[in-house]
């Protein structure tokens, strides 16, 4: 029978169906307390950037007509 650093072939299979075993849970547990909710905090991360977005339109709007009728009123100076 072969040896393989004092394992048998039989034994070499056990540990690396074991292994797999294990290796398996410890990407199912990594998938469900780390992936999962990493792409919610990217998908809530995405929604807020989108909504302070909007708001900085808006506030850029609002200091487009503030400076529209600042220039209105420096141009009445003027004359």
């Amino acid at each position: 029978m072969h040896v393989i650093f004092g394992f048998t072939i039989t034994e070499w299979g056990t540990i690396v169906a074991i292994a797999g075993v294990i290796i398996s849970a410890l990407n199912k547990i990594l998938k469900d307390n780390v992936k999962t909710p990493l792409e919610n905090v990217k998908a809530e991360i995405s929604i807020l950037k989108d909504s302070e977005a909007e708001k900085h339109e808006k506030i850029n709007e609002r200091v487009s007509k503030v400076e529209g009728r600042v220039d209105v009123l420096e141009s009445r100076k003027v004359n």
